[in-house]
């Protein structure tokens, strides 16, 4: 995981951990996984499916 990635993704937590409304739209955009900690947020694929993938973020921004 990149380090962007890792500070993104901890800086979220630490909202959400303070108390704040935090929407994640992950986005898988190559080989990988995510970290454990959004292991159960759903996240759309760009890498398998970029139709599917991007038909995902657009119901998700809705």
């Amino acid at each position: 995981m990149s380090p962007w990635v890792n500070r993104e993704w901890m800086s979220v937590l630490a909202r959400q951990l303070s108390g704040h409304q935090v929407k994640v739209l992950p986005i898988l955009l190559t080989g990988g996984e995510p970290p454990a900690i959004l292991a159960d947020i759903k996240y759309a694929d760009l890498v398998n499916d970029w139709s599917q993938g991007v038909s995902q973020l657009l119901r998700a921004i809705k």
